[in-house]
């Protein structure tokens, strides 16, 4: 088997996209010939990890059935700027465009789901129109459903509890799809964000952990448009003392450990 480097990259988190090397497009399998992909890494010392047992083939260009329409995943409200599409072919090109056919969006799929931040807020008479496509193969067209009504004001997202010392993630739920969420603390980096669901996290780094004591805060807006979520549309949690870790169990027997005999 000739083999061929089709891309290096540098790790900077567990999951990531490596862009392929220019001129070094992917060919699928034929009847006489699998093509199939595998990945390794190499530390910084020099040492290469083993080979994977098997690849990942490639396979032909997407037909007709992988570029179906693709799904409105969440619903749309007037001043939203983000939305998920569901049904996307892999690596595909994916376009939102309005009635006048200006684009306000233009992102590459990573698998299935399509998390698509917009060029501008939506308006309450927009006619959207989502496309994908891949390998050259335009799919066809996905109309959006109409626009929801939004409320007259942002209610308070919740944070999700316990918050503890040394915690790296902050959950943050109730939130109208499209919002803004701004999440507040006393003795961290603030941080703000486009929730294309009602649900999703902030993650901090080892070097800004939640520290014990300090109040987190949240709340959702649309800061481009007359609907906020400021004052009273706010919730607050205060960061606990880690207890001491319970010792973990093992409920069952490892699959080809015994155990001791008596």
């Amino acid at each position: 088997m000739n083999d061929t480097l089709v891309a290096t990259a540098t790790a900077r988190s567990p999951t990531q996209v490596v862009e392929l090397n220019q001129g070094v497009p992917l060919e699928p399998s034929t009847a006489s010939q699998r093509r199939e992909l595998r990945a390794f890494q190499i530390s910084t010392a020099g040492e290469r990890s083993p080979e994977p047992p098997y690849g990942v083939e490639t396979t032909l260009r997407p037909s007709e059935d992988d570029l179906r329409p693709l799904a409105w995943a969440t619903p749309l409200y007037r001043c939203a700027r983000c939305l998920q599409l569901h049904g996307a072919f892999p690596g595909a090109d994916v376009r939102v465009i309005d009635a006048s056919g200006d684009t306000l969006a233009h992102t590459e799929t990573l698998e299935t789901v399509a998390r698509v931040g917009l060029n501008r807020q939506l308006e309450a008479s927009d006619e959207l129109t989502a496309t994908q496509t891949a390998c050259g193969e335009p799919g066809e067209e996905s109309l959006a459903p109409e626009l929801a009504s939004e409320p007259s004001s942002l209610p308070p997202p919740t944070i999700r509890g316990p918050l503890v010392e040394c915690g790296r993630k902050v959950y943050v739920g109730d939130v109208y799809p499209g919002a803004t969420v701004v999440l507040s603390r006393s003795e961290g980096p603030d941080r703000r964000a486009c929730f294309d669901q009602e649900e999703l996290f902030f993650e901090y780094g080892e070097s800004d952990p939640l520290e014990p004591g300090e109040t987190v805060s949240a709340r959702q807006e649309h800061p481009e448009c007359d609907v906020e979520g400021e004052g009273e549309g706010v919730d607050t949690r205060d960061v606990d003392l880690t207890e001491a870790l319970p010792t973990p169990s093992i409920d069952s027997t490892p699959c080809g450990v015994q155990p001791p005999s008596d």
